[in-house]
């Protein structure tokens, strides 16, 4: 199937967004992270805590004497 020319210009703006991307990986634009100190503000908000890497974390304390522990693979359940 051929893109026709709107959805070339979406992918086309969606290639220079992800161009500007500061590569620190903070998820701005890099025009915005690198500007002039005081022309854009930041702020940091109180960290949110997820739910599923509490238990991730709390149950690969269990396994960190393993012979190899980053060869198991982990995910969280719901409910």
């Amino acid at each position: 199937m051929e893109w026709d020319e709107g959805q070339r210009a979406i992918m086309a703006a969606l290639a220079e967004y992800r161009a500007g991307m500061c590569p620190c990986g903070c998820g701005h634009q890099m025009a915005d992270t690198t500007a002039s100190e005081g022309t854009v503000k930041f702020t940091v908000p109180t960290p949110t805590a997820c739910l599923a890497r509490l238990k991730l974390t709390a149950a690969q304390k269990k396994y960190a004497e393993f012979e190899a522990p980053n060869a198991l693979l982990w995910h969280a359940v719901k409910g």
